[in-house]
């Protein structure tokens, strides 16, 4: 075996590269949803990010705070439907309005209902709430959610304890994913 100084530094750099990439992957595949219940303190961009990523799933966005009572109450619901309809092809996503220095309480609250999906907690900026604007039908008040279909088309909007959301999830679900 080869015991040379370069070859030593090329098999640690290698490992080093190795253990980064799988890191990288573990919370933060391709935009996608994340393992542990990180929050991801973002721009817009990392929403429409998260909702490109997911084609091909049905994608549920929540925009919510720690602050808004039905926010929190309406939370576990959101643990369950993803637990329920993950497998399915479900994505979900959050996007919390917490102030950028409550990201430690945003985390805590995350961790205590098990949220093991994408968490974004999106900076308080003027493009960013024209973005969920736009995207998400999001007019200020919350909770929000809006689901998209397979394609990435959004196709409702609403409270997130809405019995139509649930019916409108399961219609969604149902339908084959694209040829993409």
């Amino acid at each position: 075996m080869d015991r040379s100084p370069a070859t030593f530094l090329a098999l640690l750099v290698g490992g080093v590269l190795l253990v980064g990439y799988f890191v990288q992957k573990k919370t933060h595949p391709d935009g996608g949803p994340t393992t542990d219940p990180d929050v991801l303190a973002s721009d817009y961009v990392r929403v429409e990010t998260a909702i490109n990523a997911a084609k091909g799933r049905v994608v549920l966005i929540d925009c919510w705070a720690t602050w808004c009572g039905p926010c929190v109450a309406s939370f576990p619901k959101l643990v369950e439907k993803n637990e329920k309809y993950g497998p399915q092809g479900l994505v979900v996503v959050t996007v919390n309005l917490n102030d950028a220095d409550e990201a430690d309480k945003v985390k805590e609250f995350l961790q205590k209902q098990n949220a093991t999906f994408t968490n974004i907690q999106m900076k308080h900026e003027e493009a960013a709430y024209k973005g969920l604007k736009k995207r998400l039908g999001f007019g200020g008040g919350i909770p929000h959610a809006a689901l998209f279909d397979r394609t990435g088309k959004r196709v409702w909007t609403g409270h997130p304890e809405s019995p139509e959301l649930e019916s409108r999830l399961q219609e969604e679900l149902a339908k084959p994913a694209p040829a993409l």
